[in-house]
């Protein structure tokens, strides 16, 4: 198993999802961190939404049994289900007003190079959303009511914002959502 890779429940054994996970992951700039602080990805494939998002961890309450400031991997798995649980409060897919149903599907430190190899100021969360029934490339006009919402911001200057890419029926967007604009529609004409 990879530095850092948690899988938080049996459900990943889904063929779908690993394969929506390994095209999602096949998208990102190969550099040092999985993914950049403060940036995250949602692909709509199919009849499910995929998200990936850097989070900055002093959007979290955990225990920081070494009081370094960052979380570690011993952190992590000590308390995940606490954060599973704060990440999965801290991002919503809407549909009008309605949150579709979702899992916290992964959770892995976003490593951090030199002396904090199994530590770091951001973890990535993955996340699955099952989508309505009636939404379809083939009809585009059917995204315009969906939205997310993020509520995961850090406490520094750096975190206040979270920019995601939106890879949708073959067209990318990008949207940014802040502390007092934490919502966005995923689709624009």
């Amino acid at each position: 198993m990879p530095r850092g890779l948690m899988i938080t429940s049996a459900r990943f054994k889904n063929r779908k999802f690993i394969l929506g996970y390994i095209a999602l992951m096949l998208t990102f700039d190969a550099h040092a961190h999985l993914m950049s602080a403060q940036n995250g990805i949602l692909n709509i494939s199919g009849t499910y939404a995929y998200l990936a998002v850097s989070v900055p961890i002093s959007s979290l309450q955990f225990n920081d049994q070494d009081n370094d400031g960052l979380l570690s991997n011993q952190e992590l798995g000590d308390q995940s289900s606490s954060i599973s649980s704060q990440l999965s409060d801290g991002v919503e897919l809407k549909n009008k007003e309605q949150n579709l149903s979702k899992e916290v599907a992964m959770i892995s430190i976003n490593g951090e190079e030199g002396d904090h190899l199994n530590s770091s100021s951001q973890l990535l969360a993955m996340y699955k959303f099952a989508l309505p029934p009636d939404t379809s490339c083939a009809e585009m006009e059917s995204f315009k009511e969906i939205g997310l919402f993020l509520t995961l911001y850090g406490n520094k200057k750096s975190e206040e914002s979270i920019s995601i890419t939106i890879l949708l029926c073959g067209e990318k967007n990008k949207i940014i959502t802040d502390q007092s604009h934490p919502y966005a529609g995923i689709y624009r004409d």
